[in-house]
């Protein structure tokens, strides 16, 4: 007897869901897969390997990383992986010029509380 795996309470986006992996269906082989495949009528699509209109806007991103680890990693420039978490924080909190406000307020609709928000605070 196989029971569908079936979640009681909705799950909140912290939640942890414990799925047993024991009873998973079996696929029935590599055709079958094919079998449903074309049952969907599902293609494939090539995409080309690099579009410089497309890949613009990411670029423009990493450059901003890039940037900002070789300007904290000046003196020694094979130190930047201790760095990284500074710069990501460094980007999610910047307000951007194009949205008019930070990844993290986008994410969370609160403004980011930084260190020198706090030091201000306290001298007030």
């Amino acid at each position: 007897v196989q029971i569908p795996i079936t979640v009681s309470t909705p799950a909140t986006i912290f939640s942890k869901i414990y799925v047993d992996v024991m009873n998973m269906p079996t696929s029935g082989g590599f055709k079958f897969i094919v079998a449903a495949r074309d049952n969907l009528s599902l293609t494939a699509d090539s995409i080309s390997h690099y579009n410089k209109q497309v890949n613009r806007v990411v670029e423009r991103g990493h450059f901003t990383i890039r940037e900002s680890l070789m300007n904290l990693c000046k003196d020694r420039p094979k130190s930047w992986a201790p760095q990284v978490p500074l710069t990501f924080f460094t980007d999610r909190v910047s307000t951007s010029k194009v949205t008019g406000c930070s990844p993290f307020y986008m994410l969370h609709e609160v403004r980011p509380v930084l260190p020198f928000d706090l030091t201000k605070a306290t001298f007030m």
